[in-house]
């Protein structure tokens, strides 16, 4: 299936800005099933300094300098994306999760470890502890934590901030697809289970949650299996319906826009999501990245 998917993010200034630095991951990234076919963007106001890198995580990073004045500021990126099917995962055939535990490489270390948004507890350990019973197949236990966290907390816009921690999460029982990854992920590391944030999208639809901006969701490491990924606030597998944009430890790697300005007093951001299917990737026109 090829999506295409547009992300419109629209800075709204009560004040004139003299100058602003915008560093953005809106570049899908090349999985085991997905292709990236196009991407392009425009912005707004005229034509900023750009430069583009990878990060430590092999995220895509641009960065925009807007060095006149300007009350508003908007990026737009197109993408177009080859998502080839996946099927669930074999929960009862994974290993045990202490397996895994006890079997983690260097290279994993850093995502079992705390992280910038993100401490690890006894706190999250007992929430854990009820689903990871001794000797039970690790993907099974993490599915059923998925969809514990998807039935026991209410989904509730602007309800918590970008910089809620998931302890108020936890406790509160309500968030959004940002808080409810991070639950996850201070739960199954608490346990001693390497697992990383992974942001993108979703299609909507009439039981999807999170299709109106970008989407997250976890990944939890499982030995020969790979990465495997789940969607707590949907409560299903990410499969190929999820596309991913970037991962890393908590949401603080990967934000999709961020920036810092000089001027501008308050400010306003509205962030716009559309994702659907999309068989001819080459007849729109646009600037290209690749």
């Amino acid at each position: 299936m090829i999506y295409r998917v547009r992300h419109a993010t629209t800075y709204l200034y009560g004040e004139t800005v003299a100058l602003s630095h915008h560093q953005t991951r809106l570049c899908p990234r090349e999985t085991g099933n997905q292709t990236l076919i196009r991407h392009q963007y425009a912005i707004e106001p005229g034509t900023p300094v750009t430069s583009r890198h990878t990060d430590y995580f092999g995220n895509e990073v641009m960065f925009f300098s807007l060095q006149s004045p300007h009350s508003k500021f908007v990026i737009e990126a197109d993408s177009w994306v080859d998502v080839a099917p996946l099927r669930a995962p074999s929960t009862m055939l994974s290993p045990a999760w202490e397996e895994v535990r006890d079997a983690v490489t260097p290279e994993l270390t850093e995502f079992v470890l705390a992280s910038p948004m993100m401490r690890l507890s006894a706190e999250f350990r007992a929430y854990g502890e009820p689903t990871f019973t001794p000797g039970r197949p690790l993907l099974d236990a993490a599915f059923e934590l998925s969809s514990r966290i998807h039935k026991e907390f209410q989904y509730l816009p602007k309800s918590t901030k970008v910089d809620t921690p998931p302890e108020t999460a936890l406790r509160e029982r309500k968030g959004v697809c940002q808080d409810f990854a991070h639950v996850f992920l201070a739960t199954v590391r608490s346990l001693g289970l390497p697992a990383r944030y992974v942001s993108g999208y979703i299609p909507s639809g009439k039981d999807t949650q999170g299709a109106e901006a970008s989407h997250a969701w976890v990944e939890v490491y499982c030995a020969s299996a790979g990465w495997v990924g789940l969607d707590p606030t949907n409560n299903r597998w990410a499969l190929d319906q999820h596309i991913v944009l970037a991962w890393g430890r908590d949401y603080s790697d990967v934000p999709p826009v961020k920036g810092v300005m000089l001027g501008g007093g308050d400010h306003l951001v509205q962030v716009a999501v559309a994702v659907h299917p999309d068989e001819n990737p080459y007849q729109h026109g646009g600037v290209f990245l690749n």
